[in-house]
């Protein structure tokens, strides 16, 4: 492989992680619909990718009680199971931990998936692999109409941006608990300044 076909290819892989926090970052403003949603830091920040959000739990706003699902037990049962499913195979423990943490991020962004499909949204990509997606994406809404890639981006950026942001403000200011809940009310007021400020 040629030094520039190795930059190409990590470009490639930058754009298709990117292209998966937006996608991510869309689908959580969607949810903010009907839930909160708490995220925690990233465990390392990236420098030359988009982080994808780290989503501690998602509690649902019922008219009479509250659900809350914690995805990070969740994500965990799930790792402890596709290890023991491994073993049983006989794969090699430094491949199973790898190749499950490649997992863990499409297995994070089909429970969003899965959570929108019951209010009707339907979420299309064209190629999904171990660094992100690539190709078109657009998500369905009940309505039929389309949220296209462009508009996906535009979201993804600045709800990424904004948590981002939020993020580095909490850690500078010292502040030990640095979890920060995205609610209806905040993604609109996101949404409502990244309009303004591109007119």
């Amino acid at each position: 492989m040629t030094s520039e076909s190795r930059q190409k290819e990590k470009l490639r892989c930058i754009k298709e992680r990117t292209l998966l926090t937006h996608l991510q970052c869309a689908l959580i403003a969607f949810i903010s619909a009907k839930a909160d949603i708490k995220l925690s830091p990233p465990k390392r920040v990236s420098r030359l990718s988009q982080d994808f959000l780290n989503i501690s739990s998602i509690t649902f706003l019922t008219e009479t009680t509250l659900f809350t699902l914690n995805l990070k037990d969740f994500i965990k049962r799930r790792k402890k199971e596709k290890l023991i499913q491994m073993m049983k195979d006989g794969i090699d423990y430094r491949i199973m931990e790898r190749k499950i943490q490649n997992e863990k991020k499409r297995e994070i962004l089909h429970v969003l998936e899965d959570i929108l499909f019951e209010d009707g949204f339907v979420v299309y990509y064209e190629n999904e692999n171990r660094e992100g997606i690539r190709g078109n994406v657009f998500i369905q809404m009940p309505d039929k109409q389309i949220v296209n890639k462009e508009m996906i981006i535009k979201l993804g950026e600045s709800i990424e941006k904004y948590c981002s942001e939020r993020f580095i403000q909490k850690k500078k200011q010292n502040i030990s608990k640095e979890m920060i809940i995205l609610t209806k009310e905040r993604v609109l007021n996101i949404i409502n300044e990244t309009v303004v400020n591109k007119v």
